[in-house]
């Protein structure tokens, strides 16, 4: 069976023991010198895509204790390489060799290979890595939507006028989303502008949906204490030289 082999193995990987836990990739040499991979002229004259598998294959090499089988099924299932690997121009720029294993070399890749994939019941454990990963990621999105909700709803609520509420949700969903101090900040903001005279001026506090998507969260807090000239005109009297603001009941 043929095996592959990866020249200059110690040149780019410095270990004193096999299987190390992670392999490294030079930028400079021992000097400080960029003469590592990044001015490595038959590293750079790889297709791109051999660079990367060339990486991988390293990485491979690393985690098998330098005895990797050139077989292509194997290795784009290893590698999770969307189709089978090339390793022609590997070969020919001599990163790497293909060779007749040891027999002894043999026995042990199948005892690691059975120890990683094979059950204690004999059965064969299948890589399901990306639908893990895919279903894991739709688990997060849901929960994250569904917390998101939750806030958005939260902020609706404590902002004082509970008017367009169709077209608040999404307001405040992209303040979130542009709010560099997360959702607490953005609710003790509203919950400060709804103790605010701005928060209390009834009609004249603007709707939930204008006061988001113009930023409104930001504003000096001094500017919600102002009262602007429409307020002050519309307000009703109450005794000499005294007013009640609106959204007060007087009576008569």
């Amino acid at each position: 069976m043929e095996y592959i082999r990866v020249l200059n193995w110690n040149k780019y990987q410095h270990y004193a023991r096999d299987n190390p836990p992670w392999i490294k990739l030079y930028v400079r040499n021992s000097e400080g010198k960029r003469k590592g991979l990044i001015k490595d002229f038959a590293f750079l004259r790889l297709p791109v895509p051999a660079r990367l598998l060339l990486i991988l294959v390293w990485m491979l090499y690393a985690s098998y204790n330098k005895v990797v089988p050139k077989c292509e099924k194997w290795l784009k299932s290893e590698l999770h390489w969307p189709r089978k690997p090339d390793l022609k121009p590997l070969i020919s720029a001599g990163f790497i060799e293909v060779y007749e294993c040891d027999p002894k070399k043999v026995e042990e890749f199948q005892a690691q290979y059975h120890a990683r994939n094979v059950r204690a019941d004999g059965s064969e454990v299948k890589s399901k890595v990306a639908p893990q990963r895919t279903e894991n990621r739709e688990q997060s999105k849901k929960s994250n939507t569904k917390e998101n909700q939750q806030v958005v709803e939260q902020i609706y609520q404590a902002y004082p006028r509970k008017v367009g509420k169709r077209a608040a949700i999404p307001a405040i969903q992209r303040a979130l989303e542009r709010c560099q101090y997360g959702h607490d900040w953005m609710l003790a903001r509203v919950q400060r502008y709804a103790d605010s005279p701005a928060g209390k001026a009834g009609r004249f506090t603007p709707h939930p949906a204008t006061w988001f998507n113009d930023g409104r969260y930001d504003d000096d807090q001094k500017e919600w204490q102002v009262q602007s000239k429409e307020q002050l005109a519309s307000r009703v009297p109450v005794k000499d030289g005294q007013y009640a603001g609106m959204g007060e009941n007087i009576d008569a």
